[in-house]
């Protein structure tokens, strides 16, 4: 019987998820008639054949529960919110009980008085009695595979018929006509309907599906990613072979490896709906434990994703859920006192983005503070005052993903310890996927989690950097741009020593592949060889940045195979894999590249919130002062910040321990490097080793001056705006085009604040 015991186990647990969603829904409509109808068949298939396994707890249980739900379904009970709740508790027991009948194969001692004295309570005001359960012998009926029956009221005996309690129908006995195969994939002649069943819905229900045992799946999953790996070898063998007749056998053999391929990574997609039919329950315990009023609606259940990452998704949902509820959306009165609708609104969506599944989970709730999240990041010292000043909203938003990070004003049982949205940022991650959040205040907050469809084999695109090959899932892909070094030889511009790539009249960072990895240590020299230059255009959460390869080769589906334990922490892979040619390819994580590459990808572009006032009519024409650094960048700031413009012999600008200085009108200025608080190299340094004068740029605050050095002044700019805002680091706006040349816009003020903090100080009144 153990077989016959672990199906009803499996089909059990799923009625019982329905049983939730069809109090759920009685609760929202109390007259539905289809809700009752199903939790009545469900509960009552569970009795009849608990009892046939002699599972007396669970049928005492369940019996009494059939009886409140008949009275309910003939209308001889109203229903009512604490019968939900009631009858929400006996569903939890019934499946304590089954996860030790899974466990031991028993039920195990327990006292169920407490449950059966409150389900008698509500029986009896019906003017019914619990009876119980009949003890009659097994009625013996053909087995039936109809989709309300099949393996949860009848089971398959050794004898080849299906055995249950005789009140578990309503039907005359029937001999069957001839033995039954005890296999779930085989036929099954229909059985009569259920009490209380729409006569014709099980009539002529046929089973089309078959359990399989997970392991099994994740096994034939594995063989296909190894039979994936042999067609490439095949195929790249094929494209050099000499015999002609080997090709269309390689061609063949590719095209059934697809189609094979596809068919078994279909039998790991599940539908979002699989998930989803858990968490109104969640939702709804939560907002009785906080008093609230939550409706959660969910679109696109049909939307498939990998099992394993369905899995892997479950318990950062449930955390945002549990979090929306208890922090996010209001109490009824303090909803309706700011002119909302008592009832908070939960939205779950799932759709397919540009390759991607997309999770937004979104709240009609307060929204979040972003003054109390700024006020508690100084708090604890992620940030100093300075810095907090110059963060747009998404880098605010950023620090709920800290870790112990909380703005609660309470603790409580369900959230507020600071403990959870760190855990579902690094979870997402880690199965390749981001976390977005999106807040305002008084409105409401949207999460959203981009996922890969799959992980096993996804198809990517092969690059070369220095000899080695690496792999990009292709779902990180933009597009692919070639560049002839000799006749673009401005296509690749540096600002301050960092490459960017003018792309459609827009500047893209750019990321050297081998330089990051530190295995070359510039663009490389085979590119700079073949005269040309590949430049991978990549996503990764809002920003977009390019690759610099020596070679893009292919596009393959590539078999995701785990790295060891000891290069699992090395946040630029996400795995490897084998190609055709047997060599092995790292995977790059292009959100880990992204951060080695201090691209600051967590936050996006620089908002417009985020700038100085004296910096938000950039947009507009604005005189720039144009200076050149030592490697022949250029940078650029207003000339209106600038108070006058010095030179002085390199000899008199004197060291101070890490600060220099300059004799300056009887005082002593503070004279600050700006190609090294930008990381580049020192006009300092240079002016010393070459002998020349030193530009200065003096600014003036309330009769205190401070100088910053430059390597050359090259012009005075009218009418020139910010064209791009994605420069990436703090103290630099964003890239302009000057006179033909890329042109970084320096955020003067917090430079100068970096190099001399007390400039800005509440004492001005003479140099220190």
């Amino acid at each position: 019987m153990d077989d016959a015991v672990r199906e009803f186990l499996q089909e059990s647990t799923e009625n019982l998820d329905r049983v939730d969603r069809d109090i759920l829904d009685l609760e929202q409509d109390p007259a539905a008639s289809q809700p009752i109808a199903s939790l009545f068949r469900t509960i009552h298939t569970i009795k009849g054949t608990c009892g046939f396994f002699g599972f007396v707890r669970l049928e005492k249980i369940t019996h009494t529960g059939e009886n409140i739900l008949g009275r309910i379904r003939d209308g001889k009970l109203a229903w009512r919110a604490d019968i939900g709740n009631v009858l929400l508790e006996m569903v939890d027991e019934i499946r304590r009980i089954m996860a030790r009948i899974d466990q031991n194969g028993e039920e195990g001692p327990g006292d169920d008085t407490a449950l059966l004295a409150k389900l008698a309570e509500i029986l009896e005001e019906s003017g019914g009695a619990s009876k119980p359960p009949s003890r009659r012998p097994a009625a013996i009926v053909p087995a039936s595979s109809g989709p309300q029956t099949r393996g949860a009221a009848q089971l398959a005996s050794p004898g080849g018929f299906s055995a249950q309690a005789s009140e578990s129908l309503t039907s005359p006995v029937v001999p069957a006509a001839a033995p039954v195969p005890r296999d779930v994939s085989a036929a099954k002649a229909p059985a009569a309907p259920l009490a209380g069943e729409p006569a014709g819905e099980a009539k002529g229900a046929t089973d089309q599906t078959v359990r399989v045992h997970v392991e099994l799946l994740d096994k034939l999953v594995n063989l296909v990613g190894e039979l994936v790996l042999v067609r490439n070898q095949v195929l790249q063998y094929a494209s050099t072979a000499e015999d002609p007749n080997f090709a269309p056998i390689a061609q063949r053999l590719g095209l059934m490896t697809t189609e094979l391929q596809e068919g078994v990574m279909k039998t790991r997609m599940q539908p979002m709906a699989s998930l989803w039919g858990k968490l109104p329950r969640i939702v709804r315990d939560v907002a009785v434990q906080c008093g609230k009023r939550v409706r959660l609606d969910t679109e696109g259940a049909e939307t498939e994703l990998d099992r394993t990452l369905i899995e892997a998704v479950k318990d950062p949902l449930v955390h945002i859920l549990r979090n929306a509820v208890d922090h996010g959306i209001e109490a009824p009165e303090a909803r309706q006192a700011a002119g909302k609708n008592a009832e908070g609104r939960l939205l779950l969506r799932a759709f397919h983005e540009n390759g991607l599944v997309v999770l937004e989970i979104i709240d009609d709730g307060r929204g979040m503070d972003q003054e109390r999240i700024k006020a508690k990041a100084l708090e604890r010292g992620l940030v100093s005052e300075e810095a907090l000043a110059r963060l747009s909203e998404r880098e605010v938003l950023a620090f709920i993903f800290h870790p112990g990070f909380s703005t609660a004003a309470q603790v409580t049982n369900i959230s507020g310890r600071g403990v959870g949205m760190d855990v579902v940022k690094t979870n997402v991650e880690r199965i390749g996927g981001t976390v977005e959040l999106l807040s305002r205040f008084g409105s409401g907050t949207t999460v959203r989690i981009k996922l890969p469809l799959t992980l096993a084999i996804v198809p990517a695109l092969i690059v070369k950097a220095c000899g080695a090959p690496y792999a990009i899932p292709e779902a990180n892909v933009l597009e692919l741009v070639r560049v002839d070094m000799e006749r673009e030889t401005h296509a690749i511009e540096y600002v301050l020593g960092s490459p960017v790539f003018r792309l459609r009249d827009k500047l893209l960072p750019l990321v050297e592949l081998g330089a990051l990895l530190k295995v070359d240590g510039g663009i490389s020299a085979q590119a700079r060889a073949n005269g040309e230059l590949g430049i991978v255009v990549l996503q990764s959460n809002d920003r977009l940045f390019g690759l610099i390869v020596d070679e893009i080769t292919d596009i393959q589906d590539i078999v995701v195979k785990p790295l060891a334990r000891q290069l699992q922490e090395v946040d630029a892979f996400a795995g490897a894999t084998i190609l055709g040619d047997g060599r092995i390819a790292l995977i790059l994580d292009i959100t880990g590249v992204a951060k080695r590459a201090n691209l600051n990808v967590e936050t996006g572009d620089l908002g417009e919130e985020s700038m100085p006032a004296s910096m938000r009519s950039f947009d507009e024409q604005t005189t720039f002062l144009v200076c050149a650094a030592t490697d022949d960048g250029r940078f650029a700031l207003p000339l209106e910040l600038v108070a006058r413009l010095e030179e002085f012999e390199a000899a008199k600008v004197e060291r101070l321990g890490d600060r220099t200085a300059v004799q300056y009108r009887g005082h002593v200025m503070p004279v600050i490097d700006v190609e090294t608080l930008l990381g580049g190299g020192s006009a300092v340094d240079h002016a010393k080793k070459s002998g020349d004068t030193l530009p200065v740029i003096v600014f003036s605050r309330d009769g205190v001056t401070v100088g910053m050095a430059v390597h050359r002044v090259v012009d005075v700019v009218e009418d020139v705006a910010i064209t791009d805002r994605t420069a990436g680091r703090p103290g630099v706006h964003g890239y302009s085009v000057v006179g033909g040349r890329v042109t970084e816009v320096l955020d003067a003020p917090t430079l100068v604040r970096r190099g001399v903090p007390w400039f800005f100080g509440p004492s001005r009144e003479v140099n220190p």
